[in-house]
């Protein structure tokens, strides 16, 4: 972008300016009425593979592969605002071809409208989309196809189990046939009659309910065979299906461990002809599917977040920045100006200022300037937090690291900051800590983390936070770190979403929500986990655990 001779130009055409030859992104200039590209800023000659002269002797058109007519249709809805975002194919020097997303918008330069496009390549993100709509298909169809197999091998076991049993000189040997498809079958499956009793499970079930065989349980209600109860277990679906006789699937939590996710399968079936209909209960732990499915949604409205949340810092850190500047500059007219009108003052002692003696003027004014700091400290701190939520640190990088010199750096930078809470600040390292294999700028934001929320939960007189950092003393050999205060604690409804995005029990100018969650995602991409204890009113102890120790 030329200046025109003997102008100065305007200041928000100098940051335009700046920020297009600053920009690590690809950014072009182009003219909107014969799409001529008017400038190129160094990261698009990098991207393009042209010099800045050969960029500004082409048209987009020369660039962009999409046909003219199509390219009109584009030009037009840029010209008339309808869009600012597209998805174009662009030609490179080398003649390779990369997809883009564009972001198109217009400035004012002068009197003349100029187009301004910041250019993203998406080639790959587009590649591992379309992968991964191809392997979800695939699943699909994979799911699709071993429901079939098994809704006909259902089929097929009720025809058998029906045609075996009419025949009574042949019970006991289709029993013992029927006994062996069940075992074959890796989910639980258990047949009751109308009665509610068990006539035949497997060993898959038998392990489910933690029973050693099955002569025990044969013969007797499935609510007291299995779990020792006198009437049906509350919620239980199962009696109202089997006394129906409808076919009937639904989920639970599970019965044995409440942390897992089960689908029941009741199918009505005919034990012995002419008799009330009886069951097969199917219990499928369908755990890690839930997980995946809610895995899935919550990475693409976390990513959708994630740029949203981009945006949002980068335009506040602007403004921010011009206030954080400032205020130095402030500080040192105000200490310039102050001298002289401490000499006025001396000659005449009644002088106000809006209602307020010098004196109180005079402190009232700095107090001004030192909220007005603190304000753009809290800005400053929350767009970092915003902008550390948005950005996905590589914790693959990982090393042969001592952690003990993490840990005592990671203290180092906090500990000031946390005996201003506290009054006792215990911290234990054993002295014969080997290496870990793990990512030590994740752990220092972790310890850092848990360090100053521990602080910050102290309510008591005594108030005490006590790192622990130690090896695991089983064959596993992990690190632990343990993080305990006495402080105010927590019930078990906020335990339960101590790790979701924005949740926080602080005030708005403590906290954000995101420094457990972004925790967690560190710990979780370390392969580690972090456990969580606490009282309401009397503790709470964060314990995160890490593998891979080097044994020595």
């Amino acid at each position: 972008m030329k200046d025109q001779p003997g102008n100065k130009k305007p200041e928000k055409i100098e940051n335009f300016q700046s920020l297009f030859e600053n920009r690590h992104t690809p950014m072009l200039l182009i003219d909107p009425v014969d799409g001529k590209i008017v400038d190129a800023n160094p990261a698009a000659c990098i991207f393009y593979g042209y010099n800045r002269v050969k960029l500004r002797s082409l048209k987009i058109t020369d660039i962009n592969i999409l046909p003219q007519g199509e390219a009109l249709q584009v030009f037009e809805k840029i010209r008339t605002h309808q869009e600012s975002q597209f998805l174009f194919q662009h030609r490179l020097a080398s003649g390779g071809i990369r997809d883009v997303e564009a972001y198109v918008g217009r400035i004012q330069m002068g009197k003349r409208s100029i187009n301004y496009a910041i250019i993203h390549d998406v080639t790959e993100k587009l590649k591992d989309k379309a992968a991964l709509q191809k392997a979800h298909h695939e699943l699909e169809q994979r799911v699709i196809e071993r429901t079939a197999e098994l809704k006909e091998a259902n089929k097929q076991l009720k025809e058998e189990i029906e045609k075996r049993i009419r025949i009574e000189e042949s019970l006991q040997k289709t029993r013992n046939m029927l006994q062996t498809v069940f075992d074959g079958i890796t989910d639980p499956l258990i047949m009751l009659d109308a009665d509610m009793a068990v006539k035949i499970l497997n060993d898959a079930a038998l392990n489910y309910y933690g029973k050693p065989e099955s002569d025990v349980i044969v013969g007797k209600c499935c609510f007291k065979a299995l779990k020792g109860e006198t009437m049906p277990c509350k919620g239980c679906e199962i009696p109202s299906a089997v006394l129906s006789g409808e076919a009937r699937i639904f989920e639970r939590k599970g019965v044995m461990d409440s942390n897992r996710i089960e689908q029941v399968a009741i199918y009505p079936v005919k034990i012995i002809e002419d008799e009330r209909a009886g069951a097969i209960i199917r219990i499928s732990d369908i755990t890690e599917t839930k997980l995946v499915q809610r895995q899935l949604i919550q990475s693409e409205k976390l990513a959708s977040l994630g740029l949203l949340i981009s945006g949002i810092a980068h335009e506040i850190n602007n403004p921010g920045n011009f206030i954080t500047l400032n205020i130095p500059v402030m500080r040192d007219y105000m200490d310039a100006v102050m001298p002289i009108v401490n000499d006025y003052v001396k000659d005449h002692q009644d002088f106000e200022l809006f209602g307020m003696s010098y004196g109180e003027f005079h402190e009232d004014i700095f107090r001004l300037l030192d909220n007005i700091e603190y304000g753009a400290s809290r800005i400053t701190s929350i767009v970092s937090d915003l902008t550390e939520f948005a950005r996905m640190e590589d914790t693959k990088k990982q090393a042969w690291v001592d952690i003990k010199s993490i840990i005592e750096k990671s203290i180092g930078i906090c500990e000031s900051q946390i005996k201003k809470n506290i009054k006792y600040l215990n911290i234990s390292i054993q002295e014969d800590l080997t290496k870990i294999f793990t990512n030590s700028k994740a752990i220092e934001q972790v310890l850092i983390n848990l360090l100053v929320n521990a602080a910050q939960a102290a309510d008591k007189e005594d108030s005490r936070v006590k790192l622990d950092v130690s090896m695991d003393k089983t064959s596993q050999n992990n690190l632990i770190i343990e993080v305990e205060d006495n402080g105010c604690g927590m019930d078990e409804k906020t335990r339960n979403r101590l790790f979701d995005p924005f949740f926080t029990t602080k005030s708005p100018a403590e906290g954000t929500g995101l420094g457990l969650y972004i925790s967690n995602n560190l710990i979780e991409a370390l392969g580690g986990r972090i456990e969580v204890e606490s009282e309401p009113g009397k503790r709470s102890m964060f314990r995160v655990i890490l593998p891979n120790v080097e044994r020595k």
